[in-house]
């Protein structure tokens, strides 16, 4: 159970940070507002977030 708790923190805090950098707020101020380490984690949580939109994209069917 707490490993689902851990995943679903997580793809939200990708989400969050995928949505300010969108709205065009800097890594280095994302990692602060959502507490990242650093930067360049908050740029890997954008891109693994962009990667899992992609992905659920590709997998929809297309409308006939």
């Amino acid at each position: 159970m707490a490993d689902q708790k851990r995943k679903l923190e997580i793809a939200q805090r990708r989400t969050q940070a995928l949505r300010m950098r969108i709205a065009g707020v800097s890594p280095t101020l994302i990692a602060e507002r959502l507490g990242c380490n650093s930067p360049q984690a908050a740029s890997g949580d954008i891109t693994a977030a962009l990667k899992r939109a992609a992905k659920a994209k590709c997998r929809r069917p297309t409308p006939a």
